[in-house]
């Protein structure tokens, strides 16, 4: 997971974006070289100016309806980041939101037994937007083999090896594989995606990537599931946006097959 981010401040990559307390614009660098925000005078940073009259809150619950508290939510604008941990009530606020595409990420309490929930949300100007999350228990784990191999998750199927996965930055390389099925009351807004969503899965261990890409069956005849093709999205840590992984169509008996994914997010199959 990602816990460590929101723990180890040295690795924090810039300060608070999203707006500042009291401010109407936030203006944050991004360095378009392979460091982003390294402020290093090498001409690539540019300067980008936002405007920030959006608000975010909501709170964090279990599946009974409980509130988390010392959830972290990670709300980042490309590689600039705030930062949050409910207490108690597990109520969060961001104040002086950008209105931009944003990453949200939800982390539960280390040993909860809950998944990371996640989704890009985009904010319009004035917007005072809740965001209600609820929590899930973390769907059942199986160990990772050293190669690539096809892994069994409920209704999906998909093929990935310990030795292809590259974890996110301070975080340990990932030992365990999950996929946890999410409740359509329970699912995070899908924001500019077109369609119904269908099906949605948090894909654990969260944001490691696959150096061969990792291709993805999907059962949906076991959900009651029988139109003639679905097409897939994900959620992107990097772009804040639910990428286009393409059209999925039935290759016999209700599983359904036709993508690869690059990481392990939300996925989300639609029926346009």
């Amino acid at each position: 997971m990602r816990i460590r981010y929101l723990v180890i401040s040295s690795l924090v990559l810039a300060a608070c974006s999203g707006g500042d307390v009291g401010g109407s614009t936030d203006t944050s660098k991004t360095d378009t070289a392979d460091v982003v925000g390294d402020d290093d005078d090498d001409d690539d940073d540019v300067t980008d100016t936002v405007e920030t009259t959006a608000r975010l809150s909501g709170t964090v619950v279990d599946a009974s309806g409980a509130p988390i508290g010392g959830a972290n939510i990670r709300f980042c604008r490309g590689a600039q980041c705030r930062y949050f941990t409910t207490e108690s009530d597990g109520a969060y606020v961001f104040d002086d939101t950008a209105v931009a595409p944003q990453s949200f990420e939800v982390v539960p309490p280390e040993a909860s037994g809950l998944v990371t929930t996640f989704a890009p949300l985009n904010f319009g100007s004035n917007e005072d937007r809740v965001v209600d999350v609820t929590v899930p228990e973390l769907g059942a784990a199986v160990s990772l083999p050293a190669s690539m191999t096809e892994l069994t998750f409920g209704a999906l199927q998909i093929t990935m090896g310990a030795d292809d996965l590259e974890a996110p930055l301070s975080v340990d390389e990932a030992t365990e594989a999950s996929a946890t099925w999410v409740e359509t009351a329970l699912q995070l807004p899908v924001d500019g995606v077109s369609g119904t969503v269908v099906a949605m899965w948090y894909l654990m261990p969260f944001d490691h990537h696959s150096t061969e890409g990792m291709a993805v069956r999907f059962d949906l005849g076991s959900l009651g599931l029988t139109g003639p093709e679905y097409r897939v999205y994900l959620g992107s840590y990097a772009e804040s946006a639910w990428t286009d992984e393409g059209t999925i169509t039935d290759g016999g008996g209700g599983v359904y097959e036709g993508i690869t994914i690059a990481e392990l997010s939300t996925l989300v199959v639609v029926e346009e």
